[in-house]
């Protein structure tokens, strides 16, 4: 597995109060039924689909895990966007931390939100009239450089179907989720 050298890490801090955990992965198969369903019906979608979940895995985002058949991992459904006329990425995986598990809580109820980082549009744009010259920049998978601590994996797990081995495979991600 390839390390991740420039990547900060983080901890996930949950509630304790939520932290009483149900089925979520019965969610995130009928989810990724679907969303490979409608795949199918355009080849080329797929394969660049598939490409990108690969990528996780060649850059160290996201590890194959054994199935523990245990309750104590929270699954993430997900599904492809497409952007055809996107310069930079044409194809995301999009992760529902909202999707509710059979005890009506999500990954997201269970996280302690954090502070609001970044300041608002309005207020970097109205600093521009300060400078002369202004420099834009879009980081490449500015999210996934920051990798979630390996204690708390468990939280996001997908499900993903291995085409060559035709069996369903589970995935624990390590980046932050997008």
């Amino acid at each position: 597995m390839p390390t991740i050298t420039s990547a900060a890490s983080v901890d996930t801090v949950l509630n304790a109060q939520q932290t009483r955990r149900a089925l979520s992965r019965p969610g995130a198969l009928a989810q990724f039924l679907k969303n490979e369903s409608r795949l199918l019906k355009n080849i080329p979608a797929k394969t660049e689909y598939d490409a990108v979940i690969q990528e996780y895995l060649d850059l160290g985002h996201m590890r194959q895990v054994p199935f523990d058949g245990t309750n104590n991992n929270f699954y993430l459904p997900h599904h492809a966007v497409f952007k055809p006329d996107s310069t930079t990425t044409k194809v995301r995986v999009v992760f529902n931390a909202s999707s509710k598990s059979t005890n009506g809580v999500s990954l997201n109820d269970i996280l302690y939100p954090g502070p609001v980082l970044q300041s608002d549009l309005t207020t970097q744009i109205l600093k521009w009239r300060f400078f002369r010259v202004v420099f834009n920049a879009d980081i490449t998978k500015m999210y996934r450089q920051i990798m979630v601590d390996q204690i708390h994996t468990p939280f996001q797990r997908i499900l993903f179907l291995v085409v060559a081995l035709t069996w369903l495979a589970e995935r624990s991600c390590s980046m932050v989720r997008t």
